[in-house]
C-alpha cells in the first residue's frame, strides 16, 4: 500500500493488509481541535460504492452529502447515532 501523506501505518514494518482476511488502518493527524461531535471517522474503501451504500442505508444510515471529484468518488453517511463515515471508492 502506497504511503498517505499526514497518515500513519499501525505497523510500518509489516503491513496488515498483506496479511488474508486483514485491512489497512491509517490515522490522519489534524490540526486544531475538531469543530463536530466526533473527532474519529471510518473511511471505507468499496469497489462498488453504489451498492455497497445501499446495505447501511437499509441498517438505518443517513446519506448526508456524496462526492465525485476528478481523482476521488466518495459518500458521506451518518449511523444512526449520528457518527459520520465514509464510503469510498477503489
Amino acid at each position: 500500500m502506497p504511503s498517505v501523506p499526514g497518515c500513519t501505518k499501525l505497523r510500518p514494518d509489516r503491513p496488515i493488509s498483506a496479511l488474508p482476511g486483514y485491512t489497512t488502518a491509517t490515522f490522519q493527524k489534524t490540526v486544531g481541535l475538531p469543530t463536530q461531535r466526533n473527532s474519529v471517522h471510518l473511511d471505507l474503501k468499496t469497489p462498488d460504492l453504489d451498492s455497497d451504500t445501499e446495505r447501511p442505508v437499509a441498517l438505518g444510515a443517513i446519506v448526508v452529502e456524496q462526492f465525485e471529484l476528478p481523482q476521488i468518488r466518495y459518500t458521506t453517511l451518518t449511523d444512526p447515532d449520528d457518527n459520520k463515515f465514509h464510503l469510498v471508492a477503489e
